[in-house]
């Protein structure tokens, strides 16, 4: 993918409610900078159609279920390896 005016080189962006309506087209505007993708999502259903849109454009995205209004929930997906893929930073 083509760097537009911005370009943030290899970090992630971290999308909460990124799978769908205004989240994804942040999600994917990142994407085009440049940006790794981590989209954070409660729905498992919008996780896949907003892979299907992303990955034929380019985009390395990767989704995470997570319902971010639970504490416990965000700690448990920080533990599956978010932590892991942004390489223990974020952007």
């Amino acid at each position: 993918m083509s760097p537009g005016i911005f370009h943030f080189g290899e970090r992630t962006a971290v999308v909460t409610g990124g799978s769908k309506n205004i989240g994804l087209a942040i999600a994917e505007m990142f994407a085009q900078a440049g940006m790794k993708v981590a989209i954070i999502s409660s729905s498992r259903e919008s996780q896949i159609q907003a892979l299907q849109h992303l990955e034929p454009k380019g985009c390395r995205a990767s989704t995470w279920e997570c319902d971010i209004s639970d504490i416990a929930k965000i700690d448990g997906t920080l533990a599956r390896g978010l932590f892991r893929e942004i390489a223990m930073r974020f952007d």
